[in-house]
């Protein structure tokens, strides 16, 4: 979704081979906060 937008180019512009975006409520729940401390 578009809320995963600037996380994804966080992942993006770091060379991140993780998956860029997070299917999953819990996924998701983890990486929102991480993209505000990022």
């Amino acid at each position: 979704g578009t809320e995963n937008t600037t996380w994804d180019k966080v992942l993006t512009a770091l060379g991140s081979t993780t998956q860029p975006t997070f299917p999953t409520p819990v996924d998701r729940t983890i990486s929102q906060p991480l993209a505000v401390i990022l």
